[in-house]
């Protein structure tokens, strides 16, 4: 359960840091493509 909620918690920071700044898209574009 810990972990469910760890991942919700990190994926609510990447929403608000993409969300401000859009240029970081492409670089979480570029991770995802490396460990997919």
């Amino acid at each position: 359960m810990f972990q469910h909620e760890l991942k919700i918690v990190i994926v609510l920071l990447l929403l608000n840091v993409i969300i401000r700044s859009p240029d970081l898209i492409e670089m979480l574009v570029r991770l995802f493509k490396q460990f997919g």
